[in-house]
């Protein structure tokens, strides 16, 4: 018996991940540089791949969201202010959000699983019903 699929997990982690993205956004504009815009661009990225993956792919996606975690506190060590705490608190917000791909990533929804009948049997291609005689819209 398979666990229960919640949404609440990957709704997390995209909330995570937009939140992160706009830190490190705010973070470039003052005076973050162009590494943390860059990394920016890449957590929003990031939040389609969450949405889009299933299984041990999104596992693995968990283990790029880490690594682009430490990249983000190197880049944001480097610079000072509050390019600095916004970048850290983005590395932070990576950190979790890679946390939760990984532990739980396999459980989250997958795109479209809604519309697939549980244990039905797989469906024939129409145009191979069609030449069969029978009507593939029934």
């Amino acid at each position: 018996m398979t666990a229960p699929v919640s949404r609440r997990p990957l709704w997390t982690v995209v909330g995570l991940l937009a939140a992160a993205a706009v830190a490190l956004w705010v973070g470039a504009l003052r005076g973050g540089g162009a590494a943390q815009s860059a990394l920016a661009v890449l957590a929003l990225a990031m939040v389609a791949a969450a949405l889009a993956t299933a299984g041990w792919l999104r596992r693995a996606l968990g283990l790029v969201v880490a690594a682009v975690a430490v990249v983000g506190a190197v880049v944001a060590a480097g610079r000072g202010g509050l390019a600095t705490v916004l970048g850290m608190v983005a590395a932070l917000l990576l950190a979790a959000a890679a946390a939760l791909l990984a532990v739980h990533g396999h459980r989250m929804p997958r795109m479209g699983a809604r519309y697939r009948a549980p244990g039905g049997p797989a469906k024939r291609d129409p145009w191979d019903e069609l030449d069969a005689g029978r009507d593939p819209t029934v």
